[in-house]
């Protein structure tokens, strides 16, 4: 239902081009994310998720800043006003990779998994908010069927946990 409502969403967005490249890059992308949730998963159970987020997040603007450099197109930041958007998409970089890791370490990889399902119905919710983007059926279509994966997967977890305890 989750992978249905998110088709739905990016469907019914208008302007759609289906591919095959496409189409394998998102199948790859949705293999990696979950190989990342999982193997981030095993490695919460011996650090915290403030100090992971803290190595994630260095690490991915470390990587970063040696694209920039060989890239040849970047520069370091001249004035406070170059610098406070940097510094505040850091701190909401760190802020959403603590969240993330703080919700998998209570929910798991697979709700995790699911729940993240819903950014597309966030983007179009923010497109909607801030964009003057149109909210059309579909959208809230898929995004009632994303909702609907997310309750009746973490339903289905609390079934099954209460059945295995003796």
């Amino acid at each position: 239902a989750a992978v249905a409502g998110a088709a739905v969403v990016v469907g019914s967005s208008g302007g759609l081009a289906v591919t095959g490249a496409g189409v394998a890059f998102a199948l790859g992308s949705a293999l990696t994310f979950s190989l990342y949730l999982i193997g981030v998963e095993v490695i919460l159970e011996r650090t915290s998720s403030l100090s992971a987020s803290m190595w994630v997040s260095a690490s991915a603007s470390a990587a970063l800043a040696v694209i920039a450099v060989l890239g040849r197109g970047g520069r370091l930041p001249s004035g406070p006003q170059e610098w406070w958007p940097i510094v505040g998409m850091g701190a909401f970089t760190a802020a959403a990779f603590t969240s993330l890791f703080m919700g998998l370490r209570r929910l798991g990889a697979v709700r995790t998994a699911i729940i993240a399902a819903l950014e597309p119905v966030a983007a179009a919710g923010l497109a909607f908010a801030f964009l003057d983007e149109p909210l059309r059926a579909g959208t809230i279509a898929g995004g009632v069927l994303i909702l609907f994966a997310a309750v009746t997967a973490s339903l289905a977890r609390r079934r099954g946990a209460e059945a295995a305890v003796p």
